[in-house]
């Protein structure tokens, strides 16, 4: 009885110690990272649009640049931004964990906002194309009305831009 007592005290230890060790606290632990990765890409990279409308595109440097000034995690920037930025959010590249259909890759080292109508790899095609309200913080929630993803990338609608072709 006592043997086991003392390796439950071991373990509950630890896991203070750890949470000690990386900053979290034991009431923040569930809320620290409660938004996914490749929302915080998304943010970031409305953001970006939202802050620089003249802009076609920008360099996943960029985005990560962002990610991490913006801090939507409340901490440090997360391991597992850049390779969403890279792979995993990219609706033209072939998935390989994430099947995400946020960003688009317009030229090599260059991403925007994935568009209706953009293409995707066939893998893709049922993947998440931006986030929901309760899946993002409060503060960003303005970011996700619809018109950052139906604009083409000098700020007319998209929808607008096919009205004009089809005409």
């Amino acid at each position: 009885m006592r043997l086991c007592a003392w390796w439950m005290l071991r373990f509950h230890v630890s896991i203070l110690c750890s949470r000690h060790r990386h900053g979290v606290s034991s009431g923040t632990l569930a809320t620290r990272h409660a938004s996914r990765v490749a929302d915080e890409v998304w943010i970031a990279t409305a953001l970006l649009h939202r802050r620089h409308p003249d802009r076609d595109d920008f360099t996943v440097g960029e985005i990560v640049r962002q990610a991490e000034t913006e801090k939507v995690a409340d901490g440090p920037l997360r391991a597992g931004v850049q390779p969403h930025v890279y792979q995993h959010c990219v609706a033209n590249k072939a998935p390989d964990s994430g099947r995400y259909r946020m960003l688009f890759e317009t030229s090599k080292g260059r991403r925007r906002l994935f568009r209706p109508g953009d293409p995707c790899h066939p893998r893709r095609h049922s993947g998440k194309e931006v986030p929901r309200d309760d899946e993002i913080p409060p503060a960003y929630r303005k970011l996700n009305d619809g018109r950052l993803s139906r604009k083409n990338i000098r700020g007319v609608h998209f929808i607008q831009s096919l009205e004009k072709v089809m005409l």
